[in-house]
């Protein structure tokens, strides 16, 4: 019985490795000129007209939300998570419950990041842009 899962676990796990393979080249092939930053703390204005606050780097609910979708687990599930999945481990990185940091306040976090497309909404879950 394990001989006929074998040839569909070599399948997934190549796919794993191949996609963790190509997060790392980008990392090691990515350099931000002085400008992105900058570009990334300036409110955006989407095609609505709805005006989304910018970045702001050093703010912790920004960097605790970047922390848990930068984890290996969504990277090797194909840079794919849902916000319910995201809550718990975004809340962690806060050292807040997910009572305290609402679901409420991770889709506000996660607009700012949609609105600067570094992540974009799929249904049924969010994808690392």
């Amino acid at each position: 019985m394990a001989s006929r899962n074998l040839p569909h676990l070599q399948k997934k796990m190549a796919t794993i490795n191949d996609n963790y393979l190509d997060v790392q080249q980008d990392i090691l092939a990515t350099f931000v000129d002085r400008g992105q930053l900058r570009k990334l703390a300036e409110p955006t204005v989407l095609s609505n007209g709805k005006r989304v606050p910018g970045l702001k780097i050093d703010h912790p609910r920004q960097l605790a939300l970047m922390h848990a979708w930068l984890r290996f687990a969504h990277i090797a599930a194909g840079g794919k998570f849902s916000t319910r999945e995201i809550h718990a481990f975004t809340a962690e990185a806060l050292g807040l419950s997910v009572e305290t940091y609402s679901l409420a306040s991770l889709r506000y976090d996660l607009s700012k990041l949609r609105a600067k497309q570094l992540v974009q909404k799929v249904p049924r879950s969010v994808a690392i842009a």
